[in-house]
């Protein structure tokens, strides 16, 4: 290694690595919702409108990629990856040296530095590099030495032409890096899972009677304390052919980026025993008065498997999902999933999961509802009491905040990217969206 060009990196390293507990947002990024894996001990914030690839290996943990919006090809390039720890009795300063070394010795290495650091009370390093033959790329990582036996390393990846952009964002995506433990919260999953097939077990006929909503429901959507949208919420027990279950229709509009406003209608049905299941959805995203994309969703349980077509710009594909025996037992319906605040024991805390289909993998996330509490929320200008709950709808994402009435009728639902969904009448609905009845009829 060249020592001039090291020490330069070296020092550009520590800089960075030394901003990593920067505020988030202070270069301008813009960062989505929180990813969190619970089975290897990890959660972090990536950069909004990335696209995460589902499909890991046991070194590859996860993988978001963002494409050039001009010419469609990558630009980069973000992961995080499991990497042997150091030998027994190796310190990590001769890990870090030996590894710099490695780099060095690369054909196609032109710059390289790894900095020894302390991040989240955990021995790390910060890599820093230049590699490629003709396309020039820039690598910025950060390993944390999460056990004596393994690394976890955040990897940046992008060309060298945009190396400032690049420093930046993963600036701000390592100050969102938090470390969990993984045999503990495995622990906590078995309960919560045991507990919530408890729950399911006990769900019968007469308790969705006395769940159901008589009337409907309204709720306002905001950011930033602007009106963005509305929720309208209506439930029966009705009969579909041979069953009796639970029916849910939902509407709500919502405003985009950019202008666009996306309309979303869904009737789901389920039967108390779970047997029998079925959904449709659709969704239409306007600008300007005009449908600029339209989507659709439909899909069915029976005889342990569900189906489902999803139609996207005039094209279908049919996707299939055996439910086994395991899976059955904790399964949770997409409507009985909108009643579940008014099913779990309110008055104690406590945690329950439950496996749910999601289409976008076809496959089941774990969902866990959490009761933390009684207290007091402010909904319009009334104080009340209420019971705080999360919801956490996969195991990998950040859980919502709710407040529930004591009868369990949900007041308001908070997001981790900080859109409030808030009870409100039909009146304070129509005052700001004069056309919401008609839209939520299908006009």
């Amino acid at each position: 290694m060249a020592s001039g060009r090291t020490k330069r990196a070296a020092v550009a390293a520590a800089v960075l690595l030394a901003g990593a507990a920067a505020h988030v947002g202070a270069a301008g990024v813009e960062l989505g919702a929180r990813y969190v894996d619970p089975k290897n001990g990890f959660s972090l914030r990536p950069p909004m409108g990335a696209d995460r690839s589902r499909e890991y290996s046991p070194r590859r943990l996860v993988r978001w990629s963002m494409r050039d919006p001009r010419s469609g090809a990558i630009a980069w390039t973000l992961t995080v990856r499991k990497e042997p720890g150091p030998d027994p009795g190796v310190r990590l300063k001769a890990f870090a040296e030996a590894m710099a070394a490695k780099l060095g010795r690369g054909k196609d290495v032109r710059e390289e530095s790894v900095v020894p650091a302390r991040v989240l009370g955990k021995d790390a390093l910060y890599v820093r590099a230049e590699t490629g033959k003709k396309a020039r790329r820039w690598l910025y990582e950060l390993w944390v030495l999460a056990d004596a036996k393994r690394f976890l390393a955040l990897s940046m990846v992008g060309p060298v032409g945009g190396k400032d952009r690049l420093e930046a964002i993963f600036r701000e995506v390592a100050a969102t890096w938090r470390l969990t433990d993984p045999k503990s919260l495995a622990a906590a999953r078995k309960e919560n899972l045991q507990r919530g097939g408890e729950l399911l077990k006990s769900v019968t006929d007469g308790r969705l009677v006395k769940a159901v909503s008589a009337q409907p429901r309204w709720y306002l959507y905001r950011r930033a304390g602007r009106d963005i949208g509305f929720l309208h919420v209506a439930e029966a027990i009705t009969r579909r052919g041979p069953a009796t279950g639970l029916e849910v229709r939902t509407f709500a509009r919502l405003e985009m980026r950019g202008g666009q406003v996306m309309h979303i209608r869904r009737t789901m049905f389920a039967q108390a025993s779970r047997r029998a299941e079925s959904w449709t959805e659709r969704v239409r995203i306007r600008r300007r008065g005009k449908t600029v994309r339209a989507l659709s969703e439909s899909g069915h349980l029976a005889g342990g498997m569900i189906v489902c077509k999803v139609t996207s710009g005039g094209k279908a594909n049919t996707r299939k999902k055996a439910v086994n025996e395991q899976t059955a037992a904790h399964y949770l319906p997409r409507a009985m999933a909108i009643l579940l605040p008014r099913l779990i024991d309110r008055a104690r805390p406590g945690a329950y999961a439950f496996a749910g289909y999601t289409t976008a993998a076809n496959d089941f996330d774990m969902r866990t509802f959490t009761v933390l509490g009684d207290e007091k929320v402010t909904i319009g200008a009334k104080t009340v009491e209420a019971v705080r709950a999360s919801d956490q709808v996969a195991a990998d994402q950040e859980a919502a905040t709710l407040h529930l009435r004591d009868d369990g009728m949900l007041l308001r639902l908070q997001t981790a990217v900080g859109i409030t969904m808030e009870l409100a009448s039909r009146s304070a609905v129509l005052r700001r969206y004069g056309d919401a009845e008609t839209l939520v009829k299908g006009g």
